[in-house]
């Protein structure tokens, strides 16, 4: 940082560090399902479809999680994911059959309980919306979008 006698400063660019990079592909590996770093294909495909549903693909999400299926993947593990893909498509019917039960991997408990509180809230089933977000929020307590997704339903 440069300053001059009037205590203007400005910062010194100094090199580029890759370090934001490093962290982010530290996080993604760390959110990965077991297996896909391995190189097990239905993992991977489960990578791939959460990367869909970020970006608002339910179809191709969908399509992906279908394939994982075929390469082995549990329904467990990929349960919340494909009622979130069905959600994005606008099919309640078929997200509910995902989600409904409940029945979600620990890994995938989070997302799958917060988007039963929607599809709950989505039809205006409050109380089961709010039960929900309980349950979500017992998997993840310090979770800021399970309080913001909260704050939402009130």
């Amino acid at each position: 940082m440069t300053c001059s006698s009037n205590t203007t400063c400005t910062p010194d660019p100094g090199p580029r560090r890759a370090v934001p990079h490093i962290l982010a592909a530290m996080v993604l590996a760390l959110s990965a399902p077991v297996g896909a770093a391995s190189g097990n294909p239905a993992g991977t495909l489960v990578l791939q479809a959460k990367k869909d549903l970020a970006a608002g693909d339910g179809i191709a999400a969908e399509a992906r999680l279908r394939q994982a299926l075929d390469e082995g993947a549990n329904r467990r593990a990929i349960a919340a994911y494909m009622g979130e893909a069905f959600l994005a498509q606008g099919d309640r019917e078929r997200a509910r059959q995902w989600l409904g039960a409940g029945a979600f991997s620990p890994s995938s408990a989070l997302a799958g309980y917060r988007a039963l509180a929607r599809l709950e809230k989505d039809e205006g089933h409050f109380d089961a919306a709010s039960a929900a977000l309980d349950r979500a929020r017992a998997t993840a307590p310090d979770d800021p979008e399970v309080w913001v997704d909260i704050a939402r339903l009130r």
